[in-house]
């Protein structure tokens, strides 16, 4: 069973949406991952536990040490062996997304079931969605859900697939000593992903329970320090890393603090990542009996 979730959660004190959009025997097993400034505050409301890493760094030190991408270092460690998830702290909605082939089989092609805005009749299936996720994790490293500004797919799930915003992860399968969580001061979802994926772990993501982040940049959260700058640095620095399968293209924000500004995206070739470790695992075995 998914033993916790984990919410890293910095300067949004008042406005905890991903919390509050939890069952409340979901809320039991999650804990806010907080900045010992924001403890006091926070931890009157919440359960929170103190990350040394969390936050911008404070003035003098190392900012490669502070942040979103160290932060999921230390809960991967905190975390162990269970079975774990790892939600960004703007999660505005839950939702279960019909098939394009079913459009009579829900009043709406993606429907809330999360605590705030849920409809009626629909309490169980948080519940459901877990349940699936748990039973992936078996045979899954990690899995995730997909977001709504994709289309809806005949898909029940996809594997090797973009994961973002939300992670679930089997702690007693995660290769952590493998992984590099840090070089990277952003795009660390894709970043983690991809080292996964071209070390032979597919991931899968659910096409049915999917998520609707809040907007990239809004205030609070990795915004209070992510320059575009900054933002636009951590893309080469992905695509250099995998030049392979990473693509940039420029991408006009539409709103926000960016507005206007032509921001650095990744075209990222998921599969042909994960097929570039089964390659290498065929040629290594050629080798040793060919």
């Amino acid at each position: 069973m998914i033993e916790r979730i984990y919410i890293p959660t910095y300067r949004r004190v008042g406005k905890q949406l991903t919390y509050e959009n939890l069952p409340s025997h979901w809320q039991e097993k999650a804990v806010l991952v907080v900045c010992h400034d924001e403890y006091d505050e926070l931890s009157k409301d919440y359960e929170c536990i103190v990350c040394p890493c969390q936050g911008k760094a404070p003035e003098g030190e190392n900012p490669m040490s502070y942040g979103i991408s160290p932060t999921r270092r230390w809960i991967a460690e905190h975390a162990e062996k269970i079975k774990y998830a790892v939600f960004d702290d703007d999660i505005q909605e839950f939702v279960y997304t019909r098939r394009p082939s079913e459009p009579k089989s829900h009043e709406f092609t993606n429907t809330v079931f999360s605590m705030r805005g849920q409809k009626e009749g629909y309490e169980h299936v948080f519940d459901e969605m877990m349940d699936t996720i748990d039973k992936w994790l078996d045979d899954f490293v990690t899995v995730g859900l997909e977001v709504t500004w994709n289309p809806p797919f005949e898909d029940d799930y996809k594997d090797c697939w973009r994961q973002t915003t939300n992670h679930f992860f089997n702690g007693d399968m995660l290769p952590l000593d493998e992984i590099d969580f840090t070089s990277l001061k952003f795009a660390q979802d894709y970043y983690i992903l991809l080292q996964l994926l071209t070390k032979g772990y597919q991931n899968r993501v659910s096409m049915r329970y999917r998520v609707r982040p809040d907007l990239t940049q809004a205030a609070g959260g990795c915004g209070a320090y992510r320059t575009f700058d900054a933002h636009n640095t951590a893309m080469i620095q992905l695509r250099d890393a995998f030049p392979e399968f990473v693509k940039l293209k420029e991408k006009v924000a539409k709103s926000g603090e960016w507005g206007g500004k032509p921001k650095l995206a990744a075209n990222i070739q998921w599969k042909k990542a994960w097929k570039s470790s089964q390659e290498e695992k065929h040629a290594t075995l050629q080798d040793l009996f060919g």
